[in-house]
This record gives structure tokens, sequence and C-alpha cells, in this order.
């Protein structure tokens, strides 16, 4: 199996899926089997904080339980850290970015 592993957050849904690599714009996860990690991102800042947020919880579960490789059927990417790229509280008002932080502890 390749060292990687893109899937897409498919928002009406609420879910990721495998593609097979990124193009259009969008919120991302990517396995890196080496790093023992996945990597959080997304291609467009206009996406909403909700849908990110969202997004951001899904990928935390998924970086402890994995997800099965419809190819193989094996499970991949169990137990590993969940990075992200960009601070989803980047494009936020400072007020709403502390909030957030404070709440989220």
């Amino acid at each position: 199996m390749s060292d990687e592993f893109i899937l897409r957050w498919e928002a009406s849904n609420q879910t990721f899926h495998p593609v097979a690599e990124i193009g259009q714009k969008g919120i991302y996860l990517e396995l890196f089997e080496d790093e023992k990690a996945w990597l959080f991102k997304y291609s467009d800042k206009d996406i909403s904080f909700i849908q990110r947020r969202t997004a951001l919880r899904r990928a935390r579960e998924i970086s402890k339980v994995g997800i099965v490789n419809s190819a193989t059927g094996a499970r991949v990417g169990v137990g590993f850290e969940c990075k992200e790229e960009v601070d989803p509280y980047q494009h936020l008002p400072a007020k709403v970015t502390r909030g957030e932080h404070e709440y989220n502890k």
C-alpha cells in the first residue's frame, strides 16, 4: 500500500471519503504512515468555521480508530496523531478566538 492515503470531507453527509489526490477546494485529511500522523488541512479560508470544526472533530476520531481502506480491506492509521496544517481559529477575530479556546479546553 502507498504510504499516502487522502480523504475529502463531504459536508452533505458529514463524512470523509477517499480521493486519489487533493484537487478542488475543500477539507482534507491525509495519512502519513511513516510519521504516524494524519494531517488535517483545508484549501480555502472561506469554508465556514462550523464545517472546519465539525470535520476536525471527525478527523480526530479517525486518527484514534483509523479507517478501513476500501481497496485492501485493511484498517489504516490507527492510534496516530492528528496534526492541523492551519489553525482553524486563524481567520477569526481575536475575541471569538479567545472564547473558542476557553470553551474547548
